[in-house]
């Protein structure tokens, strides 16, 4: 760098501070004297009282190369409209952006009014503005060590805009706006003046310049901000028209909205290798960002420069669907003061020379009345309609499930819920017409799937809306074709290949797959529909005699139990080629068929288990009443029987003492003589008493006898809490048992 260059650039790392910064955009604001208008307005206007810097309009490409190569005589001009070009008092710059080429036009715009020669100014610097203005970040170095990448991040950490009454936009920071646009030049200026190389900065060069450090954390953050806006992003694959040629390619597109305002994003997506299905970056982005509206970056689409993509039709499109818009609201679209070389006053602007970036329009009247008609979803609608990668496929439909002729029902699904059948599209490319081939991208999928997946058959075509997640659905090649596989139907396509595609033992195999999907669907519901009843059975006073409905009603679900069985047997696949057998997995994996007849079949069996237990219960009860009556019969027999029995021995007693008495014996008797007397007596009377005592013990039942009968076993309200949790989610299969555990299973119960 020459001294007389360096020596402009150091005076204006002194002056800078003086600098008044302010937002500035649109063709329809006049620069005023002591104004420098960066990014806007006719930069050839010699009436101007102010300086406007545009490239636009002219045969430069950038600002930056604008102010570099512009002849004497204007900069002459310009010098005149300044009160004070060298040490920058009174003078205010308008931006639109704290771009890049913003910042470095106004440095050389600086050296050209402090006379720097023009043949000074540092040619690679001048290239990388160019390839950066006109979306080039793919040759401008890595985001680390891009100044493009590392100002931007920079610029667009200090652009903040400060809630206004009335304006949903909001005004930016007038205090942040000039910090940052000091910050970015400042940056700018150390890099220039340390020598580097725009699209190689090297840390030891630049770890001197605060701004530096503060960049490439910005950057690393951004990093961070894009990774999470590809969760939520649109990924298609297009086929877009390329410049100056009848043919199309296949490019990877990038379609986000509410993406907040980031000063590196592009490059990240540009560069991203990994991501995008070919491989290369994604060479075409719509970026929507509806706080910016009225400002040209509320909607932008853009391409790598590199991939010679054009963009002329699709704004040729946008334009015409916008002046449709106007007419059928009954306006005339402003065009009193029409921008530069178009009939409007705020079109959609097409960068003109590579025909590679597209912008909304700016505000007709700031924060009032915006330029446009049209909303985001509209431009996406008009991309997808122009570019979609099916547009030109000819399929010819070999059979459509379920058929509209269809009507009746399945034998076993005749109650009252009758589950929905899956869709199933089967299909054959027509190669014959006009050119075309089938590339199976994601996006390819994506629409063929929901083209399976739509019942209406007339429907005229398929829009990014309707499009399926390509996760939702698995991809199978088989021999002759291919099959898409969801959960609510399925998609076949012979691709007209040297082997015919077997369609009779895929659709085989799908309606056995269907049935078996319909009948757990109706078990199921039967299941949901009586869970009141059934959550009673977890209850540990849950009782066991229940009325005749209510047991009617469990037996009913019981049986369905034999009903999965039969279906599961009578479904079974028989497919003898290894492809279909693959597909029919395939089909059952997708509609959770395994997971599903686990849960309903514990949940049955325990059920059905119970309900034995229950009329066990009750079958023994009855037993021990029975019981009970005849011990109760025997004991009255027997009790009867020892008072008879001790009742007559006592009459035997009392007649053999009436005798004796009657005698007169006792008297004459001598006392050792009493015994033989009494002794007959004391026998009968004891003899009694022992046979009533032996009676009534033998009448007694066994206390522990009666304390058994009382018994029940309870249900395990453990197994049929857990049986309920399946109902609630009949879909998702129990957690597998850790090894070696020991717990045993609710069915094991």
């Amino acid at each position: 760098m020459k001294k007389a260059f360096r020596s402009v650039l150091e005076a204006l790392q002194s002056n800078l501070v003086r600098v008044e910064v302010m937002e500035h955009y649109g063709d329809g604001e006049r620069a005023q004297r002591n104004q420098i208008v960066l990014g806007s307005g006719d930069a050839l206007d010699a009436t101007l009282p102010g300086i406007a810097i545009n490239w636009k309009g002219t045969p430069f490409q950038s600002n930056s190369e604008f102010v570099a190569q512009i002849d004497e005589a204007t900069v002459t001009g310009w010098h005149d409209r300044l009160t004070d070009a060298a040490g920058l008092q009174e003078v205010t710059v308008g931006v639109e952006d704290l771009a890049p080429d913003t910042c470095l036009s106004f440095i050389f715009l600086y050296a050209r009014l402090n006379g720097a020669d023009a043949a000074d100014f540092p040619v690679p610097w001048v290239d990388y503005a160019n390839r950066w203005e006109q979306g080039d970040v793919k040759t401008t170095g890595k985001p680390l060590a891009s100044w493009g990448c590392l100002l931007s991040a920079l610029g667009h950490s200090y652009w903040q805009r400060v809630p206004v009454a009335g304006d949903a936009q909001g005004s930016l920071n007038r205090a942040q706006l000039k910090a940052g646009f000091l910050a970015c030049v400042r940056f700018t200026l150390g890099l220039l003046l340390s020598d580097c190389q725009p699209q190689r900065i090297a840390y030891a060069d630049a770890a001197s310049l605060d701004e530096y450090h503060q960049a490439r954390a910005l950057v690393d953050y951004e990093q961070k901000v894009y990774l999470q806006a590809l969760q939520h992003a649109e990924l298609l694959q297009l086929l877009m028209p390329l410049r100056n040629s009848s043919r199309t390619a296949l490019v990877d597109v990038f379609m986000v909205s509410d993406l907040a305002l980031s000063g590196t994003i592009k490059s990240f997506i540009r560069n991203d290798s990994e991501h995008p299905w070919i491989g290369t970056g994604f060479p075409l982005m719509l970026l929507h960002r509806p706080s910016e509206l009225g400002t040209g970056n509320d909607i932008t689409i853009s391409v790598d420069p590199s991939s010679r993509i054009t963009l002329k039709t699709l704004h040729q499109e946008i334009e015409a669907l916008e002046n449709e818009r106007w007419q059928r609201a009954g306006k005339t679209r402003p065009s009193d003061h029409p921008r530069h070389g178009y009939t409007c006053n705020e079109p959609w602007y097409l960068e003109p020379t590579q025909e590679s970036l597209i912008g909304a329009p700016h505000w007709l009247v700031k924060g009032e009345q915006a330029g446009s008609m049209l909303d985001w979803n509209d431009v996406v609608s008009v991309l997808w309609r122009l570019y979609n990668p099916a547009r030109d496929l000819q399929m010819k439909e070999l059979r459509r499930l379920p058929a509209p002729e269809n009507g009746v029902a399945d034998a076993r699904l005749s109650g009252v819920v009758q589950p929905p059948r899956k869709q199933l599209l089967a299909v054959k490319w027509v190669a014959d017409g006009i050119e075309q081939s089938i590339v199976l991208s994601p996006t390819m999928k994506r629409y063929l799937m929901a083209t399976a997946l739509c019942c209406d058959a007339q429907q005229a075509e398929i829009g990014v809306t309707d499009l399926v997640s390509e996760m939702s659905f698995d991809f199978l090649a088989m021999p002759g074709g291919f099959a898409l596989i969801h959960r609510e139907g399925s998609f076949l396509m012979d691709d007209s290949s040297r082997e015919e595609l077997a369609v009779d033992n895929y659709v085989r195999e799908f309606e056995q797959a269907d049935t078996r999907c319909r009948v757990l669907a109706q078990v199921g519901q039967a299941l949901h529909e009586q869970s009141a009843l059934l959550r009673t059975l977890s209850s540990p006073n849950s009782p066991h005699a229940r009325n005749p409905e209510d047991l009617k009603t469990l037996h009913a679900l019981v049986a369905k139990r034999t009903l999965l069985m039969t279906t599961m047997l009578e479904t079974t696949s028989r497919a003898t080629d290894m492809h279909a057998a693959k597909f029919r997995e395939m089909l059952e994996k997708r509609y959770g068929i395994a997971s599903q007849l686990e849960q309903y079949y514990a949940l049955l069996g325990e059920l059905e288990a119970r309900l034995k237990r229950d009329a066990d219960a009750a079958s023994h009860k009855v037993q021990i009443r029975l019981a009970r009556i005849q011990d109760s019969a025997r004991m009255s027999a027997e009790k009867t029987q020892a008072v008879v029995s001790g009742f007559a021995a006592f009459i035997v007693a009392m007649a053999i003492w009436h005798e004796v008495e009657k005698l007169h014996l006792l008297a004459s008797l001598k006392p050792h003589e009493i015994w033989s007397v009494w002794l007959p007596v004391l026998t009968s009377a004891l003899l009694g008493g022992i046979v009533l005592t032996v009676q009534r013990k033998k009448a007694k039942l066994p206390a522990h006898a009666e304390a058994q009968h009382e018994e029940e076993q309870e249900w395990e309200h453990v197994a049929t809490e857990t049986a309920m949790h399946s109902l609630s989610q009949p879909h998702e299969r129990p957690p597998a048992r850790e090894h070696g555990s020991t717990a045993s299973s609710p069915v094991g119960h």
